[in-house]
């Protein structure tokens, strides 16, 4: 198993940088794609397969070859994805070499992420081939397919994902920018640029750069935040700042009962109680709270129901209910049994798309108690018993998508907190009794604000598929035309680019870069490719004309998934005719002029 080239540029028509690599199997007979395609689409559950068939005749071997090797791209995508790494081109099979004794050579283009090592790419592909041959063609049960999956995601995606900077948002914010068709690149260290040049935007999960960094800071600590939106007029809880029991229980008599008690700086629902109405769940909250620091908010419980607005670029992108642990009744079973189901359903999905369990524990015993129900209740035809008090990441819960449902007051208020904090991405947590009134009618406040906001698709696919044309304006691309040839590649560039029009057009070669005005741009590479990630980098880049020879492009690619215009210079007939073949069968030309752009 070896990597062809080390390059992490674009080719084939793929929306993802492609990496050569070489692998071989050996196979003899017909290959058992039914069971193959079971596993996939019924345990890893893998939707929409569109896979090759088995071949017959002569030529039954090489079909063999490919449609198992396809497979083996459709389970890597997956087991990429699983281990936090955003891959979803589907990639492509280049070689198969049918060999003696069954031998098959093959070559494929895989998806990658760029600025992590190829080796890690090439292993997940040779760990889902070896799946494919093995475990995978036989045919699977519930017993062997739970002990596969675990296994893999004990000993492969789980230390992957502990490898690198990138997170769950990272990969769903790159999944919907693919769906877009947004471009996309890993700039190192989980950080990300979106869109290109001046259209572009650079985040690491959800936090943009240009994100204020007092913004950050002041929303960091609870408290802060919450005076600093009482300060701008925006409702907030009443609460206490405490460091001791004695100081906690003097806070919770003035505030009066229920209240709610939480750490200072923490996220995610970590450490917080809400709901308590009596002294002794107070003291053990308040001390579950001091783990997580050495100060705790003591709240007022605001009743309502707990929704997130994603803010993005001063606008409402969804609004989702936030629905602690529960299970929903059907008039005949009890908690206990739903529950069981909820977990025995949860039990058939891979680990890394299984929800949080339904807990049945002493705090699930209290949060029953309070509705007059025990593990042993039958809640009646669509009642709601509850296992948990809040949603949190911790615990889990469901969430509800009810965009259209909020308040256009209730919409200014989001985006009014989001500018107060500076920030270009914010999750607005709203408790309100109705989300279809004023905040100002119903006693409604500002739970918190996170600037770095987990996002996931869960029931709200439809409102991400406006996440970036909302962050960007569209798709984030800026126009790119390419020239390829011998001979002046800088003179021929300036006569594009007087052509498209000079005034936003920066041209580059290899070794020289030139700002739109003609002057000169010093940079500190020494290669097209190179040259070319440095200006689409760049927020002053509005427009791009690249020259470079055939064999660079060819041996080194582009940085780019697509051109505007293709032009040759230097080259007669049959090697401009050559030279139009080559770069279009790696990148697509859209021929599209400035007017159009």
């Amino acid at each position: 198993m070896t990597t062809t080239d080390g390059f992490q540029a674009y080719r084939y028509h793929m929306r993802q940088p492609a990496l050569h690599v070489r692998d071989a199997f050996e196979l003899t007979g017909s290959p058992e794609l039914a069971h193959i395609d079971l596993w996939l689409s019924d345990y890893f559950r893998i939707t929409g397969l569109n896979l090759p068939s088995a071949g017959s005749g002569e030529d039954a071997a090489r079909a063999n070859a490919i449609a198992i090797t396809a497979r083996a791209l459709t389970l890597y995508g997956e087991l990429a994805r699983a281990s936090g790494l955003p891959s979803f081109d589907p990639g492509r099979v280049l070689r198969v070499a049918i060999g003696d004794a069954g031998r098959v050579d093959i070559t494929v283009a895989l998806p990658i992420v760029e600025n992590l090592h190829d080796a890690i790419f090439a292993r997940l592909f040779h760990d889902a081939l070896q799946l494919v041959l093995g475990p995978l063609s036989l045919a699977p049960s519930p017993e062997t397919a739970s002990t596969l999956l675990l296994r893999i995601e004990n000993e492969l995606a789980s230390k992957l994902r502990e490898t690198t900077d990138l997170t769950s948002t990272t990969v769903t914010l790159s999944d919907f920018a693919y769906r877009s068709g947004v471009p996309f690149r890993h700039l190192g260290g989980g950080t990300m640029l979106y869109g290109w040049g001046a259209r572009a935007q650079i985040m690491h999960s959800s936090t943009g750069l240009a994100d204020s960094v007092v913004g950050n800071r002041i929303s960091g600590n609870k408290f802060e935040a919450a005076r600093f939106m009482r300060a701008a007029g925006l409702p907030v809880p009443e609460h206490m700042l405490v460091q001791t029991r004695e100081q906690a229980l003097r806070a919770a008599e003035t505030i009066g009962w229920p209240v709610v008690v939480k750490p200072i700086d923490r996220e995610r629902s970590e450490g917080v109680t809400a709901f308590i109405d009596n002294e002794a769940d107070f003291l053990a909250a308040f001390d579950y709270a001091r783990e997580w620091g050495e100060a705790a908010l003591v709240e007022k419980h605001i009743h309502g129901a707990s929704y997130r607005i994603l803010v993005a670029n001063g606008q409402v992108n969804y609004v989702v209910e936030r629905i602690p642990k529960c299970v929903i009744g059907n008039g005949q079973d009890t908690v206990a049994q739903l529950a069981a189901r909820g977990d025995a359903a949860r039990e058939k999905l891979p680990p890394w798309k299984r929800l949080m369990p339904f807990p049945i524990d002493d705090l699930a015993r209290q949060c029953l108690a309070r509705d007059g129900l025990t593990p042993d209740s039958v809640p009646a035809e669509g009642q709601r018993a509850w296992l948990r008090p809040i949603f949190s990441n911790a615990w889990g819960g469901d969430v509800a998508e009810v965009t259209d449902q909020l308040h256009p007051e209730n919409v200014q208020l989001a985006c009014e907190v989001t500018r107060l904090f500076g920030l270009s991405i914010a999750g607005v947590d709203m408790i309100t009794p109705d989300l279809t009134r004023p905040w100002y009618e119903n006693g409604a406040v500002i739970n918190e604000i996170n600037t770095r906001p987990q996002i996931n698709s869960s029931l709200r696919e439809h409102r991400l598929m406006q996440f970036w044309p909302l962050m960007l304006g569209g798709d984030g691309r800026i126009p790119v035309h390419l020239i390829v040839g011998t001979g002046d590649l800088v003179g021929a560039a300036r006569d594009r680019r007087n052509d498209l029009g000079a005034s936003r057009h920066y041209l580059t070669t290899a070794d020289r870069t030139e700002r739109p005005d003609g002057l000169p741009l010093v940079l500190g590479a020494d290669t097209l490719f190179d040259r070319a990630i440095a200006l689409i980098l760049r927020r002053d880049v509005r427009a791009l004309v690249l020259a470079g020879s055939l064999d660079e492009i060819v041996r080194r690619g582009l940085p780019v998934d697509g051109i505007d215009s293709l032009r040759t210079v230097g080259l007669d007939g049959a090697e401009a005719d050559d030279a139009q073949r080559r770069i279009r069968a790696l990148i697509p030309v859209v021929e599209r002029e400035p007017a159009e752009a």
